[in-house]
């Protein structure tokens, strides 16, 4: 766990007083609204202020404090009545998922399925990769093999529905950070609409953490202007983290990312 420097001790005073006029603010609006998104919003604000962080660089470096404190301040947020009720809801769709949704690692008997789903420009647009058009049977078998190697790395699944496969899952450990790793996910073209990749995120995030119990933080990154995939996160408990800048290039252009994660002890 990251540890407070002399200097940072400072930081976590004018957190601590922060957090309380929030609180005290909070208790004064009738109904209380929103105040869960200050809260989960307050610990990086504080750091770039009190840090003066301004490029993503910057941040990087002062990423463990938000951390540190997001992970102090989630237990006020899960004792919200409006956070215990979405709980609630969640852990309802998740009984349901729990019996619907598979997750095995794929295989080369996959492969036509595989090329099915994926050999899709739409399935290629809001993944940080550009689309091989197409998607020879070759470079399926090498992706298939890939998601298989380097389990230390990466664990990649492929998500059965109703017995076939629909989509995929993968976790990404960080090689600097032994608590934070970051999912990913797709999901086939002819599935879309139909409220499957929530449930299936939702119940891939429990997983990753009962099967990685060092990881206290998962995030995943969004393509700017995939709506779609942010509504995925917020229906599976992520909640909206930062931004960063023009830090993905496709098909020769920079885009950036919205950043979206959820913390150990705040997945049902």
């Amino acid at each position: 766990m990251f540890e407070l420097s002399e200097n940072d001790k400072k930081l976590d005073d004018l957190f601590s007083h922060l957090v309380r006029d929030v609180m005290s603010e909070a208790k004064n609006e009738k109904p209380i609204s929103g105040l869960d998104k200050k809260l989960w919003l307050l610990p990086e604000a504080t750091v770039h202020y009190y840090y003066n962080v301004i490029t993503d660089e910057e941040y990087k470096q002062v990423q463990p404090l938000v951390d540190m404190l997001r992970s102090r301040i989630v237990d006020l947020i899960n004792e919200l009545p409006d956070t215990v009720e979405k709980n609630r809801r969640l852990s309802e769709r998740l009984d349901k998922a729990s019996s619907q949704f598979t997750f095995r690692p794929w295989s080369l008997v996959d492969i036509d399925r595989y090329l099915y789903l994926l050999d899709n420009e739409e399935m290629w647009r809001y993944v940080p990769e550009n689309y091989p058009d197409p998607l020879t049977r070759d470079i399926a078998a090498s992706l298939i093999e890939t998601s298989n190697n380097l389990p230390d790395r990466h664990k990649v699944h492929a998500v059965e529905f109703e017995g076939k496969p629909v989509g995929q899952a993968r976790i990404l450990f960080e090689p600097s950070s032994s608590e934070a790793a970051e999912i990913s996910y797709w999901l086939g073209q002819d599935y879309w609409g139909k409220g499957l990749a929530s449930k299936y995120v939702a119940l891939y995030t429990k997983k990753s953490f009962i099967d990685n119990p060092n990881i206290n933080r998962l995030y995943a990154k969004v393509i700017e202007g995939s709506v779609a995939s942010i509504r995925v996160l917020e229906k599976a408990g992520y909640r909206y983290e930062t931004f960063e800048y023009k830090n993905v290039r496709k098909y020769g252009k920079r885009l950036s990312t919205h950043v979206f994660s959820i913390y150990r002890n705040t997945c049902v």
